[in-house]
């Protein structure tokens, strides 16, 4: 028979008594039977639970069972789990959540083992000229401007441009989860002087047909790299 239940024809005297139920641990006790009296067993059944280890990397990610704050950071083992299928989850800040489902089994262990996706962002160069390369804390990125960096750790980053005839460019950039920064950057030409002397002094200098608005010694500066006429003109 099945609880709830009466049991007749009971001898008098001390009885033991044991139930079980699939899932459950046994109940045991003793009653004692008086003649032509009912004895009342009023019995509380222990559900038979499983647990769930979780660990994840990174650790310290909060762990959410069925929809339930756990109050709990990885790695931990949730005790007490009713045995059947559950779904857990991790979150953690900068980190996409974790999702999934477990199986738990009476009187096991079901491991649960979590690799989360960190949250990155992108930074956007642009440079004058284009074809710059791309340093990102000091590792070169293999790429030219203009150029979309991804998959960027958020925090603060350094950022170095470097094109042959040109100074390096170097900043800071801050980059922001699921964002994407941009950088805007000039570089400036590496040039060089001409030091023009002339007898007698006092002769007008034009540099590729262009007046220069200065006379004899001088030293022309911010010259571009190449081949250039000059032409020194003055009066007689």
């Amino acid at each position: 028979t099945i609880t709830p239940a009466i049991l007749t024809g009971i001898i008098p005297g001390t009885h033991t008594i044991k139930l079980t139920k699939a899932g459950y641990y046994n109940w045991a006790g003793t009653v004692t039977v008086l003649s032509e009296a009912t004895t009342n067993v009023v019995a509380t059944l222990t559900l038979i639970t499983g647990s769930i280890s979780v660990t994840s990397t990174p650790p310290n990610a909060s762990i959410w069972l069925d929809g339930v704050d756990s109050g709990t950071d990885t790695p931990a083992i949730l005790l007490g789990i009713i045995p059947g299928t559950h779904t857990i989850k991790l979150t953690k800040n900068g980190y996409y959540d974790w999702a999934g489902t477990v199986t738990v089994m009476a009187e096991a262990t079901t491991n649960v083992v979590a690799t989360l996706t960190l949250i990155t962002g992108s930074i956007s160069v642009i440079s004058t000229p284009t074809g710059a390369s791309i340093l990102l804390d000091g590792l070169d990125k293999s790429t030219i401007t203009p150029a979309i960096l991804t998959g960027i750790i958020p925090g603060t980053h350094t950022i170095k441009l470097t094109k042959t005839g040109y100074y390096d460019w170097a900043g800071t950039v801050t980059v922001m989860a699921e964002a994407t920064t941009n950088v805007v950057a000039t570089l400036t030409l590496i040039t060089g002087s001409i030091s023009v002397i002339s007898t007698p002094t006092g002769a007008s200098i034009l540099l590729d047909g262009l007046d220069k608005s200065t006379i004899t010694p001088a030293i022309l500066t911010g010259i571009i790299p190449g081949t250039h006429t000059i032409k020194l003109t003055k009066a007689g």
